[in-house]
């Protein structure tokens, strides 16, 4: 997240701005919020939708969505203002009931209750609040980029969707402070890795001829594209690695190999939460198949006993 160019420096979207701001100029005024995002997912039969929805919430008309993710619904999001520790943020009751009678006023014959909720997750964002009274639903999504005294080049604000906006802005507010050109970047015409192929037939073929099974291949490709490539070739080397490490999620034992060696997953959580996305859809699996995974990780990168427990 910190480019040092020389003698600029680059800070991205940390969720906690202000902390940043003061370690380079103690007496600036902060002007960040914190706003905490909840999400649920319960099984996307119980909806029966098969795209995604946008709609305003009954409770108190803010605009959310339900998304088919697999199996699941997506569900979300509240905002809610956040002051605490962020290793603490997690979804609330208030949260959950908001979310379910939202949906269930749009989706009256689901009638979701939180029994039905497979799993849950939070997050925090960086808002710009110029009123520290303001609501987390009223605050701009708008960004910001300083230069502080010292250097600092600092984004806040913002939101997922126009990241690459905000880093070009960035990387162009840093050339300015080194006297150079700024250049026109390459990435918005490039594909991103996996894009490459207009289609995707032959590499899903490759992989049912071996014997995986269609939502293991539906899985592999929607998460790695044309890399889904690799991890047929790793099962075509060793038939052992196409075993789920789950008996109700797709991933298999050759992806989480793929992840180590391909996309520098180090951890259970990294190969869980950030790859297979496993932990985001069914909290109670991905508890059950950490012990697989984390004896694949062991091998992989020389671990002991201990550090698998």
């Amino acid at each position: 997240d910190v480019a040092r160019p020389r003698r600029g420096r680059a800070d991205e979207d940390d969720p906690f701005p202000r902390s940043v701001l003061l370690r380079e100029d103690e007496e600036r005024d902060g002007h960040g919020d914190l706003g905490a995002q909840a999400r649920r997912g319960p099984r996307r039969s119980r909806l029966g939708h098969t795209r995604g929805i946008t709609f305003t919430s009954p409770v108190d008309g803010r605009v959310m969505f339900v998304l088919p993710m697999g199996d699941h619904s997506y569900v979300g999001t509240t905002d809610t203002d956040f002051a605490g520790d962020p290793d603490q943020v997690q979804i609330s009751p208030a949260d959950e009931e908001y979310l379910l009678r939202s949906v269930n006023a749009i989706f009256p014959h689901a009638r979701l209750s939180p029994e039905d909720i497979v799993t849950s997750w939070s997050g925090l964002r960086p808002l710009l609040a110029e009123d520290p009274s303001t609501h987390p639903d009223a605050i701009s999504r708008e960004h910001r980029i300083e230069t502080g005294p010292l250097g600092m080049v600092t984004v806040t604000g913002g939101k997922l969707t126009t990241f690459r906006r905000m880093a070009g802005e960035v990387v162009d507010r840093v050339f300015q402070q080194l006297g150079a050109e700024p250049v026109t970047a390459p990435t918005e015409a490039e594909p991103l890795v996996g894009g490459e192929a207009p289609s995707w037939d032959s590499f899903r073929q490759s992989g049912l001829d071996l014997g995986l099974s269609d939502t293991t291949m539906d899985h592999l490709i929607r998460h790695f594209g044309t890399e889904t490539a690799a991890i047929v070739n790793l099962v075509r080397n060793d038939r052992t690695l196409m075993a789920r490490i789950h008996p109700e999620h797709p991933a298999v034992a050759a992806e989480v190999l793929q992840v180590v060696r391909r996309e520098l997953a180090v951890t259970v959580e990294d190969v869980l939460a950030r790859r297979s996305r496993c932990l985001l859809l069914d909290a109670r699996a991905s508890i059950e198949a950490a012990p697989a995974v984390a004896a694949i990780l062991a091998e992989e990168l020389g671990k002991d006993a201990a550090w698998q427990s």
